[in-house]
């Protein structure tokens, strides 16, 4: 038998491909080493419950476990 555990950060929408609507409280994402290194609170704030796929030309270090449950597609480069 196998098994298989996936860990998301934390989202408080979800996983819907949106921005948290409050990312600089998400203490989940200080867990991650990857995610932590790459934030930018002040940039996530102003675009708290944006769309991924809507945002111009950047992406938030959590987007592959933000997009998880996402209606919309986007690339990640």
């Amino acid at each position: 038998m196998i098994h298989l555990s996936a860990r998301l950060a934390w989202h408080d929408s979800g996983w819907n491909g949106r921005i948290c609507r409050h990312p600089h409280l998400n203490a989940s994402c200080i867990v991650q080493e990857q995610i932590r290194d790459g934030r930018n609170d002040d940039r996530e704030r102003e675009y708290a419950s944006a769309p991924l796929a809507d945002l111009p030309g950047w992406l938030p270090p959590c987007c592959r476990d933000t997009a998880a449950y996402s209606e919309r597609s986007f690339t990640i480069y």
